[in-house]
């Protein structure tokens, strides 16, 4: 009967800590880093003009495996908050597959025509990026997929 109960506790630890290893040791763990926005000042503040003028503001960021497994293709979403707390969605972008400890900068300088952000309010603007938006990617940890960049604007 002892031994009944080892072996038992045995498969048990085994199936736990074996279920523990797929889930986050051997995983891909997506994290967004660098969330840059520009142009701003050197105190991140964006000037726009006091008639309510679009103003075109870009922004650059960074996808990267910290994981110990490939990541395959997923989607990160770039979504902007506004002072009031209402969002404008920028989309889904596409991120390549990244192998452990790669990393991928996405290279937009210009905002493309449906990406003019209109800051009819002054105040802290929130730029949030997360990584593996449409849970597509089974991670070892799915609680560090966002990053934010805060900014001002200010009417001149």
């Amino acid at each position: 009967m002892k031994k009944l109960c080892l072996v038992l506790l045995a498969i048990v630890l085994l199936a736990l800590f074996s279920s523990v290893a797929d889930a986050g040791i051997n995983a891909p763990d997506l994290i967004v880093r660098k969330v840059i926005v520009y142009p701003t000042s050197a105190v991140n503040v964006v000037y726009v003009p006091a008639d309510g003028s679009f103003v075109k503001v870009g922004f650059t960021f960074m996808v990267a495996n910290y994981g110990t497994m490939t990541a395959q293709k997923s989607g990160t979403k770039v979504t902007l908050i506004l002072p009031n707390g209402s969002k404008q969605d920028f989309g889904v972008y596409r991120t390549n597959a990244l192998a452990p400890l790669q990393s991928y900068m996405w290279p937009i300088n210009n905002p493309a025509p449906g990406q003019i952000i209109n800051f009819a309010m002054a105040g802290t603007n929130t730029l949030l990026v997360c990584a593996d938006a449409l849970n597509q990617v089974q991670e070892g940890q799915e609680g560090n997929n966002c990053a934010k960049a805060f900014f001002n604007v200010k009417v001149k």
